[in-house]
């Protein structure tokens, strides 16, 4: 009953807030309506996703007017995800807003009991900077002191398309300062340039002019006609096995059907003492044979008309040059003396 009554109160505000937006209700009125329908499913729920939701929306609404109500609300969610800088941090600036009644009371509790085992960072930086405390946004520069756990804490700096990562070691109850401006500054200094490399001078090879003697064209001819006549020759084999297996499921229909279809070769009753599963058998026989037939007939035809095509690639590529022999002396004796020749292509 609590659990309906809980439901059907935030689906009251938020209707109230909706149809009275036009009169008195702002973006912020808006943004909490939203919040506060989520915190409701997160109280339900008791779930970290839930209340994850409710935060984020609190601090949306935060974002667009920071009020005590906004603050508390942002620090009770963060209080239930166990994000107790936050929570620390936000009750604080409730109460500085005039945070009453049994809220203060809560802040105060809370305080009491978390706020020794914080520590505090200045953080210096360009305004409209935006912080973040591991992975967490805690607004824009400048801002008050963060609040962040005892021990290490790694804060990024967001300007712009430049960001840093600042890790600060801190003790409970410490006060730090740290100046982002400087390391934001480091980004914009260039790295110096790399050291020359010294390539090795590489050595110039001498043009030599590439002459077609047909070499290629030759190889593309022979290796057209090997492909092809393979085909078929192939598709000449398959055709002749087909054709005789053709031959022989035929003449077994012929001695053992006693009807046949309108179509050739296809038997419809056995003769008696035949199966019928033998005749479809061989009725199957025949038309896979007739398949193998036609494709080896492709195959054949594919085949010897590629080898043609290479023939003629063969018959028309340049001719080999040929190899001028060597110019050679001779010595030749005779009864008249001795003569010197030569002998040779010219």
């Amino acid at each position: 009953m609590a659990l309906a009554f809980r439901r059907l109160s935030a689906l009251a505000c938020v209707a109230l807030l909706t149809i009275a937006a036009p009169a008195f209700a702002d973006a912020y009125d808006a943004a909490m309506a939203r919040a506060v329908a989520a915190k409701e499913k997160a109280v339900d729920a008791n779930d970290p996703s839930a209340w994850a939701e409710a935060l984020k929306l609190f601090e949306e609404a935060d974002g667009l007017k920071s009020t005590k109500d906004s603050k508390y609300e942002v620090a009770n969610a963060a209080a239930k995800l166990k994000e107790d800088d936050l929570a620390v941090e936000a009750y604080e600036a409730a109460l500085a807003l005039g945070l009453a009644g049994k809220p203060k009371e809560k802040a105060l509790a809370f305080l009491k009991t978390n706020e020794p085992k914080m520590a505090r960072v200045d953080v210096k930086g360009p305004a409209g900077a935006q912080v973040y405390v591991g992975s967490r946004a805690r607004g824009a520069l400048p801002r008050a002191p963060l609040v962040v756990f005892a021990g290490t804490s790694k804060i990024k700096v967001v300007s712009g398309a430049k960001s840093v990562e600042i890790p600060v070691e801190t003790k409970a109850g410490e006060k730090l300062s740290i100046d982002a401006d400087a390391k934001l500054a480091e980004l914009d200094v260039p790295p110096p340039p790399p050291p020359p490399i010294k390539e090795k001078p590489k050595p110039i090879s001498p043009t030599v002019p590439i002459n077609d003697d047909g070499a290629s064209a030759r190889a593309l001819g022979w290796s057209l006609i090997i492909g092809g006549g393979l085909v078929g020759t192939a598709g000449l084999v398959f055709a002749i096995v087909a054709d005789g297996r053709l031959e022989k499921e035929r003449g077994f229909l012929t001695e053992n059907c006693a009807d046949w279809y309108d179509k050739p070769n296809s038997c419809k009753f056995p003769k008696p003492g035949v199966q019928q599963t033998t005749i479809q058998s061989s009725n199957d026989a025949i038309a896979t044979w007739s398949g193998v037939r036609t494709a080896s007939f492709i195959g054949l035809g594919t085949g010897f008309t590629v080898a043609a095509i290479g023939a003629i690639r063969l018959l028309t590529a340049p001719s080999p040059p040929r190899t001028a022999a060597s110019v050679v002396p001779q010595v030749s004796m005779l009864p008249g003396g001795a003569y010197l020749g030569v002998t040779g292509a010219f």
